[in-house]
């Protein structure tokens, strides 16, 4: 499973940041929504060690803008 932290331009020209359906935080700028959603996607990361995305979503395209993912024990057995 993957948490997903979703940022998008709204009406007004102002910046949400979403995980699935409501908004996080504030509408805010889109610097401070990055700076805001990359915090969000390490929190939630360290505290359940899921894997979190962080994600702008624009009118033609989706950008990946982080991905925190559970460290992977590669050593031999």
């Amino acid at each position: 499973m993957t948490v997903v932290y979703s940022i998008q331009e709204d009406d007004s020209g102002l910046w949400r940041i979403s995980q699935v359906q409501p908004d996080v935080a504030t509408p805010t700028t889109l610097g401070e929504a990055i700076t805001q959603a990359r915090q969000l996607g390490r929190e939630e990361h360290a505290r359940t060690g899921t894997s979190v995305s962080v994600e702008m979503i624009a009118p033609d395209c989706q950008i990946t803008l982080a991905q925190y993912a559970p460290e992977t024990d590669h050593r031999a057995e």
